[in-house]
């Protein structure tokens, strides 16, 4: 599976905080909507993580270290940024 994400359409990293991470990923909430959905894919399109945002992070202790494609989705739009997690 292939998500088409070209590095033109991933969101800058200054959306998400620090980048690489280590245990847990955040996101400037001055950019999102409510009750975001966010999923974390592998590079190979693999669903590894789905959760609701409720705050403005999520953990991500339990990944491997590597290279990882976030998706945030909205009622109206979706977006996606790369993520290194160390």
């Amino acid at each position: 599976m292939s998500l088409g994400v070209s590095e033109s359409t991933a969101v800058n990293t200054d959306f998400v905080y620090p980048n690489p991470a280590k245990d847990f990923v955040y996101f400037h909430q001055t950019k999102m909507n409510n009750n975001e959905k966010v999923s974390i894919y592998s590079p190979s399109g693999q669903l590894m993580q789905e959760t609701q945002l409720l705050g403005n992070s999520i953990q991500i202790s339990h990944l491997a270290p590597g290279i990882y494609f976030i998706q945030l989705k909205s009622t109206n739009n979706s977006i996606y940024f790369k993520l290194v997690k160390e």
